[in-house]
C-alpha cells in the first residue's frame, strides 16, 4: 500500500528535496505551502495554508485528512533562519524564529499526533538544527537557536505522550 506523506514547507528547498525522495519511492506526497509562495505541484497533492495561524492550520489539516483519508508520516520542514549575536538580536527577532520554527511545527504536529493516535500509530519528523544542541555552535545564531531548541523539546514531549504507537524524531 502506498504511504501517505504530509510535508509542510514543500515550496522550500528542504521540503522539495524531501518530497522528491518520497515521490521516487512511489508514495503519495501531500504538500503544504504558505500563501504567496510559488509551488509547482507536479505529482504533489498541494494545499495552501498559513501554518502560523492555528485556525488555518487546523482547517488545512482537517481538509487534508477528509480528502486523503489517512496520513502515515508527517514531515514538518517549514521554518526559517536568521543570524544575529546576543547584542544585536531583538526580542522581535527571537519571536519571529519561534513563530516560524516552533509555532508552525506545533500547529501541525498537534493535529498529526491526534490523527495518528486515533489511527493507531504513525511517524512525525520535526526539523531541528545542530546549533540548538550546543551553545558553542550557536554563537551568532541567537534567535534561530532558541526557536529550534524548542522543536527538540516538542519532539521529546510527542514521544513521551505517543509511547510505542507514534514515533517522533527531530
Amino acid at each position: 500500500m502506498k504511504r501517505k506523506i504530509l510535508i509542510t514547507g514543500v515550496s522550500g528547498n528542504l521540503g522539495k528535496a524531501v518530497a522528491e525522495r518520497y515521490l521516487l519511492s512511489g508514495d503519495t506526497v501531500i504538500g503544504v505551502y504558505s500563501p504567496g509562495k510559488t509551488m509547482v505541484a507536479g505529482d504533489i497533492v498541494p494545499y495552501e495554508a498559513n501554518l502560523e495561524d492555528e485556525a488555518a492550520a487546523t482547517t488545512a489539516f482537517a481538509k487534508i485528512v477528509a480528502e486523503q483519508n489517512r496520513l502515515d508520516i508527517a514531515i514538518l520542514t517549514v521554518g526559517g533562519f536568521a543570524q544575529g549575536n546576543m547584542e544585536d538580536t531583538t526580542w522581535s527577532a527571537v519571536q519571529r524564529m519561534i513563530d516560524l520554527n516552533l509555532k508552525t511545527c506545533y500547529h501541525m504536529a498537534r493535529q498529526a499526533f491526534a490523527h495518528m493516535k486515533t489511527a493507531g500509530g504513525g511517524r512525525i519528523v520535526l526539523i531541528g538544527a545542530k546549533p540548538a544542541l550546543d551553545g558553542n555552535e550557536g554563537i551568532g545564531l541567537v534567535a534561530y537557536v532558541l526557536g529550534k531548541s524548542l522543536v527538540f523539546k516538542l519532539a521529546e514531549l510527542l514521544n513521551a505522550e505517543g509511547k510505542s504507537t507514534i514515533l517522533c524524531a527531530a
